[in-house]
């Protein structure tokens, strides 16, 4: 049985590496000093849809990424509201965000 479980921890752990690396690759190309307000925001709410996603849980988030500990409540009470939505909602959400940019 241990070698499901660390095969299934092994999937997961390369699945959150793939989406990090995809997430960066996409922001990398990007010229953000030319994007408007909501265009920023649009791109913050898909980052925070893409986080919530591939860590599920907001101390795995934190722990990953302690720079964000001082936003820790703020990004609960978001994970909150998409715990509210369907998996095909925070994508067609993200897919939505994607389009207008």
């Amino acid at each position: 049985m241990d070698h499901i479980n660390d095969a299934n921890n092994s999937n997961q752990y390369g699945a959150e590496v793939a989406q990090k690396e995809l997430v960066i690759g996409f922001f990398s190309t990007r010229n953000l000093e030319n994007y408007s307000l909501y265009q920023s925001l649009a791109l913050d709410l898909y980052r925070s849809i893409t986080f919530f996603r591939t860590y599920g849980k907001v101390d795995k988030f934190v722990e990953a990424h302690p720079d964000f500990t001082e936003y820790r409540d703020d990004i609960e009470e978001l994970w909150l509201e998409f715990e509210q939505m369907s998996d095909e909602e925070l994508a067609e959400v993200s897919i939505r965000i994607l389009a207008d940019l």
